[in-house]
């Protein structure tokens, strides 16, 4: 039995987060681990940082399409049963992540193969941690799970790949689309995975209109409504963000309350 798990790295002259991401999968107690790096060809130092980690199973440093498109590279080098993307500046919850996560993934009597498996998130701040996100299983084309929790077979990803044509929301097209049409069943683990480090394009308030565009194309695909209230909220996002920058508005949204 394969009991390797995956993990997928992205990144992109990310040199000042790099590290903290590969040393958070180098601390983990559970070895079955295959880490790939796939850098969109940094000059900033990266390349010779991932030399320093022998231990590393794949790294592949050449420009890319966008973080979609790295990720879809990839998938296609994975050889765990099963995967997850923890991208440059996230890190593991604690070293017994991927151990707590195996203790799901390989338990024995379960039929898990047709499941994706959706784990909550801790937001950071300027290196702060802030509110936890927690993953819930609703199906729709203005929600997706925290994508740094979600854990995804390997068969699921061999047949369907990240839409570069998005340069937002390949994740939810993808998730929706292993659901709707796939007939994967999303479980909620209810514990956190990982950090995620809030400086992401998505976060960004100045990107709200272009997100909720994205989120139309989504909607259409799939038979979706709702779009007046998400465009309401779009909007708003994106008008607060003129006049307050969008590092304070992460940090309303997401610090700890007290």
């Amino acid at each position: 039995m394969n009991t390797k798990i995956s993990i997928i790295t992205v990144c992109y002259n990310a040199i000042d987060y790099l590290q903290i991401t590969i040393e958070s999968v180098l601390s983990q107690t559970y070895k079955e681990i295959e880490h790939i790096i796939i850098d969109g060809g940094s000059n900033d130092g990266s390349v010779d940082l991932l030399k320093k980690y022998s231990h590393l199973n794949k790294v592949v440093s050449e420009p890319d399409n966008g973080i979609y498109d790295a990720m879809n590279k990839g998938i296609k080098l994975v050889t765990g049963e099963w995967v997850l993307f923890l991208n440059a500046g996230d890190r593991l919850y604690n070293c017994d992540t991927i151990d707590s996560l195996a203790k799901v993934l390989f338990k024995s009597g379960i039929d898990t193969d047709n499941r994706i498996f959706l784990g909550d998130i801790c937001t950071v701040i300027d290196g702060e941690p802030g509110k936890v996100v927690f993953a819930n299983d609703s199906v729709s084309t203005w929600y997706s799970p925290p994508h740094q929790g979600m854990i995804f077979p390997i068969s699921a990803l061999r047949n369907n790949s990240y839409d570069i044509s998005l340069n937002y929301l390949a994740d939810r097209e993808l998730y929706l689309r292993l659901v709707k049409e796939n007939r994967y069943i999303p479980s909620v683990l209810g514990l956190i995975v990982a950090y995620y480090d809030m400086t992401g394009v998505s976060s960004k308030g100045s990107n709200a209109i272009k997100i909720y565009r994205e989120s139309k194309i989504i909607g259409k695909k799939f038979g979706e409504n709702g779009k007046y209230i998400a465009l309401s909220k779009a909007i708003t996002k994106y008008v607060l963000s003129l006049f307050i920058p969008d590092r304070i508005m992460t940090k309303l949204r997401f610090s700890k309350c007290g």
